[in-house]
């Protein structure tokens, strides 16, 4: 949570770190799926420290494609995919 929380910072943009924040505890309650992903955490991190790499290059584009490669990536499981969850309109 802190990592992401981090880089909602760094936007400037009070609205992302409350976002994201409330995103975190509403799925630590709700939805593990969404944080926690059991034989991911190598991958996870990886494209955790891709993101930090480009932030500090002060890279933009390559930020940009990381965070969309790592959001894309994150989002299987949540979608029904690697983990064999259901789809957020399947949920009851």
């Amino acid at each position: 949570m802190l990592f992401h929380r981090e880089i909602a910072i760094i936007t400037g943009n009070p609205i992302f770190p409350a976002s994201a924040e409330a995103l975190f505890n509403w799925a630590s309650t709700y939805d593990q799926s969404i944080v926690r992903a059991p034989g991911a955490e190598a991958l996870t991190l990886a494209e955790h420290q891709k993101i930090i790499d480009a932030i500090a290059a002060h890279d933009p584009e390559r930020a940009a494609k990381a965070m969309h490669d790592h959001l894309t990536r994150a989002n299987v499981p949540a979608a029904g995919g690697l983990s064999g969850g259901r789809r957020a309109t399947q949920r009851a």
